[in-house]
């Protein structure tokens, strides 16, 4: 047997001439961008809006969950409640809008595919609350077989928040 790099060892010397470019772009070191900045956000805004939904005061809810997404708008979380939030004030479609936002950035929760589904309804989407409800059921179904095969109850899967 013969090993693989014996009979190839001088062939690079055939491109040594257009190494020069590569050999000089190789020793360039390119400078360190500058760090962007941290938002600036409330500690402790999410939590309270959370405090808020629990205790029903809808329109303090939206504003903790909008400050939020003013710091962090890739906040799954913050989108799905601030959803919550507006259509327990009668404001559907705006709703509709923050529920996709949630869903678009993490879909894995049938709970907020289901809400998405209950907005749409109200919203008079029939069509788009069919498909949103279908996609929670998917998962759950998947949820309970995920658990199932590894043995955990199914019930505490179908009972999340």
């Amino acid at each position: 047997r013969q090993p693989v790099y014996t009979t190839s060892k001088a062939r690079w010397k055939r491109y040594e001439a257009h190494l020069g470019p590569l050999q000089e772009a190789m020793m360039t070191v390119p400078p360190m961008p500058e760090p962007a900045a941290l938002p600036v956000a409330e500690p402790g805004q999410f939590g309270e809006g959370m405090a808020h939904m629990k205790a029903q005061r809808w329109a303090e809810a939206e504003v903790c969950f909008l400050k939020v997404i003013a710091s962090y708008p890739q906040h799954a979380a913050a989108y799905q409640f601030l959803g919550g939030a507006l259509l327990q004030q009668g404001q559907a479609h705006k709703a509709v809008r923050a529920m996709r936002q949630s869903v678009k950035l993490l879909p894995v929760h049938p709970s907020w595919w289901e809400n998405l589904a209950k907005a749409e309804h109200v919203a008079g989407n029939q069509e788009d609350a069919k498909k949103a409800w279908g996609r929670g059921q998917v998962l759950r179904q998947r949820q309970a077989a995920t658990a199932r095969q590894q043995g955990l109850p199914t019930q505490a899967v179908q009972h999340e928040t």
